[in-house]
């Protein structure tokens, strides 16, 4: 791959393209300076100096509120699809005890005629 190396000059930087190979990027060093002004900037280090303390906790409860009553749903949801496959469970239980009940009997019927036709009357 180094048989396609080319070099080009735009004036102030100078760099090389190599075909074939991934881009490597390099890492971006932040001034000092800055580090200071992207607290400050960042919305989700925290909520804003002007929210009252009784602001933030009432934000605070509405969300566990939420949290509650969207557990509380899913709890109830999980609940009545449980019931839901008991009864389902307990219903074809009854059908294929039903199924067997019916084969069996049908066996010992046709087992009682083919003994009958050998016997000698």
């Amino acid at each position: 791959m180094a048989d396609n190396q080319m070099t080009e000059n735009d004036g102030e930087d100078e760099f090389e393209i190599i075909e074939g190979e991934e881009p490597v990027q390099e890492p971006v060093q932040e001034d000092a300076d800055d580090s200071d002004d992207d607290d400050d900037s960042d919305e989700r280090l925290g909520d804003s100096e002007d929210d009252s303390d009784d602001e933030i906790i009432s934000r605070n409860r509405i969300k566990r509120q939420k949290r509650r009553e969207v557990r509380q749903r899913a709890k109830e949801h999980a609940d009545r699809e449980l019931s839901l496959l008991r009864e389902q469970n307990e219903t074809l239980l009854r059908r294929v005890s039903a199924i067997e009940g019916n084969t069996l009997a049908s066996n010992v019927s046709a087992i009682d005629n083919a003994l009958r036709r050998l016997r000698p009357t």
